[in-house]
């Protein structure tokens, strides 16, 4: 039965009712939660906390040796490292911050991202929004914060690894426009203008179709493609049927005739400079060149 124009007109007036008590209530909580935080939050936390948010900061590691070493070199306070960390932990605890563990493959990292709490001790502090910080312009070009963190990843890798003259990882350099105005932004570009590279994260999240249509127009800009997986059980489970799936769909015969090859690698092996995974389209599965082992690939936390 037909809502009527009445009926349609009452029922969105009531969500907006609804949506505006939730977030009237939920700030209110917010506000109560930071007046208990004011009378817990000590001085070394606040300049703690302002360091962090000011300088938009987000990996724990970082916001670590910035905060040491502008609390002691800079203001010259006699805090020792210890103490000074334990602040860090404590924002925390009080609710400035959430942590976000973020896995590569290569290593595990804890990121704090600022709450609704902390974002309104910044406004009272200082009378404007927090700055955006380094994991909000992360999340802002990527699906995920583990999607952005390893593509950031792979370029600290290649450019480590001296082998490129150029390596970038910013969307607006890596935007390819084909020929037909279709447009395509590849996770990695490495190389010269005239000799360059392609690498791509995979975090396993495309369905069949959508991964299809960007292996599509990648082979119109590139014959060789890189595929990089965080470890290689997510390789195995994720990306290799996917690529198997798009050369039967594609036929292997076919790109073999165009030149396609793809390299496929886990971030384990890709930081060793090995190759896991090798299609030279004879068929449509690939040429293991690593051989299974029972050790488990390291992952470092810090």
């Amino acid at each position: 039965m037909y809502k009527s124009y009445e009926d349609d007109f009452l029922a969105s007036l009531k969500k907006q009712e609804e949506e505006f008590k939730t977030r009237t209530e939920r700030a209110g909580a917010v506000t109560v939660k930071l007046s208990t935080i004011k009378d817990r939050i000590t001085p070394l936390m606040k300049k703690v906390f302002i360091i962090i948010v000011s300088n938009g900061l987000s990996k724990e590691k970082e916001i670590k040796s910035i905060a040491v070493k502008q609390i002691r070199d800079t203001e010259m306070l006699n805090y020792s490292t210890d103490t000074i960390y334990r602040s860090i932990k404590n924002l925390v605890t009080l609710g400035l911050f959430d942590v976000i563990q973020i896995p590569t493959g290569i290593r595990t990292f804890n990121l704090l991202r600022i709450t609704d709490v902390g974002s309104l001790l910044y406004m009272n502090e200082f009378g404007k929004n927090p700055p955006e910080s380094e994991m909000q312009k992360v999340i802002s070009d990527h699906a995920s914060y583990t999607h952005g963190y390893m593509i950031e990843e792979v370029k600290n890798i290649l450019v480590q690894r001296g082998t490129y003259p150029m390596v970038t990882t910013d969307r607006a350099t890596n935007k390819l426009v084909l020929p037909d105005n279709t447009v395509i932004i590849p996770d990695v570009i490495a190389g010269t203008n005239e000799c360059w590279e392609i690498f791509e994260v995979e975090c396993g999240t495309h369905n069949n179709s959508d991964f299809y249509h960007k292996c599509d127009k990648l082979i119109r800009v590139k014959r060789h493609l890189n595929f990089i997986g965080s470890s290689r059980g997510s390789v195995e489970k994720d990306l290799i049927p996917k690529i198997n799936a798009w050369i039967r769909n594609r036929e292997p015969e076919r790109l073999l005739n165009y030149g396609i090859t793809i390299s496929v690698y886990s971030m384990y092996d890709f930081k060793k400079g090995n190759c896991s995974y090798y299609y030279d389209m004879k068929s449509s599965k690939p040429v293991c060149l690593l051989k299974k082992s029972k050790r488990k690939e390291k992952s470092v936390n810090e």
